[in-house]
């Protein structure tokens, strides 16, 4: 099977789950006041997971915070809840525990009885308090503001070794070819594993403020331990979901996801 946008995209999708939001077992216990007053909150989590694993996409995407919405890809969650639901059918949370609470943030752990999806570890996916809902607001690996996760996007020289992989943008810049302007960018990627495998790439356009304008990715299949690939990706007028082409002045590695074949893990390909 290929990486896929939507493969990745399913983690934001079922990241009530440790499993699937990749828990870092690093959780300093309890605090605030989690104990209390989180009827609401609960009650948004039932509603988001009956929605992401009922089809009901649309309802879903809803409940994912700004911040969230603005670093997912809508037409991709789609089809990432569409794949929930044809892997899990309708999911029912068996218990859910908020395992932090302080104000309008809060960090909830849920376990849906399937063992691919629930583990023990971790602290639980995020939630924030927006316009007085609570939204899930788990879309990466590191909290906003955590300096722990502050090279997850990096610069646009950076490279990631995420997963196996050093990845690197060699050069970007606008360019006109048979008439039409995008915005092309030359990446690197290395395996630095020691198995061949297959890689799927996320790129993303930022204007001179560092707002998100929109993601394009590249795919790479079956690369030999050491190897090298090299190649282009472009964003084009249809690529930049907000704002215009003209606007773009940085790109940055948003997301590395692989396969060796050495994982068992269903949201994942084998080769």
């Amino acid at each position: 099977m290929r990486i896929r946008a939507v493969t990745a995209t399913l983690t934001v999708a079922l990241c009530l789950t440790l499993t699937a939001c990749g828990g870092n077992g690093s959780s300093g216990g309890d605090s605030g006041d989690s104990g209390a007053g989180t009827e609401e909150l609960e009650k948004a989590v039932e509603s988001y997971l009956a929605a992401v694993s009922g089809g009901e996409s649309a309802t879903a995407y809803g409940m994912l915070s700004e911040r969230c919405r603005k670093t997912t890809n809508r037409g991709e969650f789609e089809q990432a809840a569409a794949l929930a639901h044809e892997l899990y059918g309708k999911l029912t949370p068996k218990n859910i525990r908020v395992t932090e609470l302080r104000g309008d943030s809060a960090r909830v752990k849920a376990t849906v009885g399937v063992p691919a999806l629930d583990s023990e570890d971790g602290d639980g996916a995020r939630w924030v308090r927006e316009g007085g809902e609570w939204r899930m607001d788990k879309c990466d690996d590191a909290a906003p503001g955590d300096p722990s996760g502050a090279s997850e996007k990096g610069d646009a020289t950076s490279a990631s070794s995420r997963h196996f992989a050093d990845v690197r943008i060699v050069s970007q810049g606008a360019e006109t070819e048979y008439g039409v302007t995008g915005y092309r960018v030359r990446l690197t990627v290395t395996n630095s594993g020691s198995k061949a495998a297959n890689y799927w790439v996320a790129v993303e356009a930022y204007d001179k403020d560092d707002d998100y304008l929109g993601q394009t990715h590249a795919s790479v299949e079956r690369l030999g331990p050491g190897k090298t690939w090299r190649d282009d990706v472009t964003f084009y007028d249809e690529t930049i979901e907000n704002g215009e082409l003209a606007e773009v002045r940085t790109v940055k590695v948003k997301q590395v996801d692989y396969c060796d074949g050495s994982t068992d893990d269903p949201l994942m390909c084998q080769i």
